[in-house]
């Protein structure tokens, strides 16, 4: 499978990069700022899907996060593992707000 094309978690990844302007300006700084955004963003996530029931073992895991690096090290990377981990915590955290919408109803 050298050199060819897998479609496997990058399908978006393209629509982002238009977003953020590179086919205007060539410029990366976009997607960089992007990616920053995205990698403040998921120790806040981690926290949003456990923090309802366990408050002191979301602290917990977000400081995990925060300490493990992953979020800022993929940051730098023009690539569509950060944008892959912000949205799958976001859909889950969505759904966790669904679910107990549904529940409370």
């Amino acid at each position: 499978m050298t050199g060819s094309y897998s479609p496997i978690r990058s399908s978006g990844y393209p629509l982002l990069l238009v977003l953020s302007g590179y086919p205007f300006t060539h410029s990366f700084i976009g997607i960089t700022l992007i990616n920053a955004a995205f990698a403040l963003l998921i120790p806040l996530l981690v926290f949003g899907i456990i923090g309802r029931k366990w408050p002191a073992l979301a602290f917990i895991a977000a400081l995990a996060t925060i300490l493990s690096a992953v979020p800022y090290v993929v940051m730098k990377m023009i690539h569509h593992d950060q944008a892959y981990l912000f949205f799958t915590l976001l859909t889950v955290v969505l759904l966790i707000v669904v679910l107990l919408m549904t529940v409370r109803l």
